[in-house]
């Protein structure tokens, strides 16, 4: 017998003396604090991996398989927060259960295609490169057929890693192992409709069945929630705070960010589930004490921001808003009717109009569509104004998925140290209140929900007093605009237009 033959051997006696304690398996098999590998720093799995795989292994010597009679299917349900480690696990089970029941069938399905393939799937591949019976096993990458298998009884002894599709749930169906254990393993599976999971409970009734779902706890609906109050599963909850693998600094900034008891929070970081299906950006107590605060004296210093959201026609409104230090204000919606919108040299120069007595040192402009023009318009007529794209990048990256985002999270901050917003605008209010923001599930970045999904329409008002926020730090020009007007080939004299129905400029904060 070679030496390969004989480390083989000896090999298949640890997994089957192992069979039943699939921690000390995992123990076993990978070279855990092994110089030169990439488990050097690791001295075994992390700490809620170690209790999840001690757990199983009381599952299972609790009711051991003979190989006849079926058992009850050992049934998982682990809901965490963020980079804890769950592909790993689902990596080392799957590798567990291959090894040390022969003809074991089995089936990995995760909430998308690319979460599959470069998550999940990928993660089977590293730890197979560094578990000691890795080479048992051939494994396959391809499209439309990933899979693991022992090449002798590849068709009886394997697993599939396969995209599920609403449209064709039979691939989920008939996974059966009577003399084995058949087992399924979702991952995100907070995303998986409710439909796999019942032709996958069809797969379940003969054998030693096994069936692992892990995610991250993003609805409050859904088979994966309903797991958590369900007969015949066990279920866990990782905090990512306490796993030895994720990014500390990361997940503090955070808590700080939107709150200990936000639904951001809870979901990404503590594992549990949310109380409402989206987060909103806004407290309804903190929009509502902005509104009702009286302005305070002392902002003077600070430079003049006007934003500018154009309106795309329809019922959308271009609204114009000011904003010194803590003390913001909107103009009159009526002064740019929707007509307007196709008039982009009118627009501009009633705009021009209105923004002379104020001057503010910078103009936003919201540029997407329409808005492009109108800001190369202002700039033609010397008016200081920026345009801004809602889907650039963030200047905090790390953290938001867009520019849009993080304005609105700007404003946040604003709001609740002290801003004043001075309007009765019930419009501004209910968009402030209603604006939903979520977490992208790849990047695990925030991002707003699309305007189409939001509750009551396109937020112009909002949007207007968020860019605003565009321009953090710049400071008063300490100049005039000079004539800005005198490229409009007929322009109508400001003092043609009504009075604002304001206090007079020189008399309020803005001066």
């Amino acid at each position: 017998m070679s030496a390969t033959t004989n480390e083989d051997a000896e090999l298949a006696q640890l997994c089957l003396e192992t069979r039943n304690d699939p921690l000390k398996w995992v123990r076993l098999m990978f070279p855990w604090g092994l110089s030169g590998t990439e488990l050097v720093h690791h001295n075994g799995p992390d700490t809620w991996q170690s209790e999840f795989l001690e757990m199983l292994g009381d599952m299972i010597q609790a009711e051991p398989f003979d190989g006849r009679r079926p058992t009850r299917p050992r049934q998982v349900a682990v809901a965490s927060g963020h980079g804890v480690g769950k592909s790993a696990i689902s990596a080392m089970l799957i590798l567990f259960i291959l090894s040390t029941r022969q003809d074991a069938i089995g089936m990995v399905t995760a909430n998308t295609s690319v979460q599959l393939n470069t998550k999940t799937w990928a993660e089977v591949s590293k730890w197979r490169r560094l578990c000691a019976i890795g080479h048992w096993f051939s494994y396959s990458n391809s499209r439309g057929n990933m899979n693991m298998n022992y090449p002798a009884r590849k068709d009886k002894w394997r697993v599939d890693a396969i995209p599920f599709d609403p449209r064709n749930t039979e691939a989920f169906a008939g996974l059966h192992a009577a003399h084995s254990s058949p087992f399924y393993i979702f991952d995100e599976a907070s995303a998986i409709p409710d439909k796999i999971w019942e032709v996958a409970d069809g797969g379940k009734t003969d054998g030693e069945p096994f069936h692992f779902a892990f995610g991250n706890p993003t609805q409050p609906v859904g088979m994966f929630r309903e797991l958590f109050d369900m007969e015949g599963w066990v279920t866990y909850h990782v905090d990512a705070r306490k796993s030895g693998i994720t990014n500390k600094d990361h997940l503090d900034a955070m808590v700080r960010k939107y709150g200990e008891d936000s639904d951001t929070v809870r979901v990404r970081v503590k594992g549990e589930f949310p109380l409402q299906g989206n987060d909103t950006v806004n407290g309804a107590d903190d929009v509502r004490e902005a509104m009702a605060r009286p302005v305070v004296a002392g902002d003077h210093g600070q430079a003049l921001v006007c934003g500018i959201d154009v309106s795309r026609g329809g019922l959308d409104s271009t609204v114009v808003t000011l904003r010194r230090g803590r003390d913001a204000r909107t103009l009159p919606t009526w002064r740019y009717a929707a007509s307007m919108t196709k008039d982009t040299e009118r627009l501009a120069t009633r705009i021009i109009a209105d923004l002379l007595p104020f001057q503010p040192d910078i103009i936003a402009v919201d540029a997407t569509g329409v808005g492009g023009p109108l800001a190369d318009i202002l700039r033609k007529r010397s008016a200081p104004a920026v345009d801004v794209h809602f889907g650039s990048k963030a200047l905090q990256d790390r953290l938001y998925i867009n520019r849009g985002t993080e304005l609105w999270f700007e404003m946040k901050d604003w709001l609740i140290a002290g801003g004043c917003i001075k309007s009765t605008i019930l419009k501004l209010e209910k968009e402030l209140i209603a604006r939903l923001y979520e977490i992208n599930e790849t990047s695990d970045k925030t991002k707003l929900v699309p305007k189409d999904k939001q509750p009551g329409g396109s937020p112009d008002f909002a949007d207007a007093l968020a860019l605003t926020f565009a321009f953090p730090g710049i400071l008063p020009r300490h100049t005039t605009w000079g004539n800005v007007l005198t490229f409009d080939s007929n322009p109508k004299p400001a003092q043609a237009y009504p009075v604002l129905p304001w206090e007079q400029p020189k008399r309020h904060a803005f001066s």
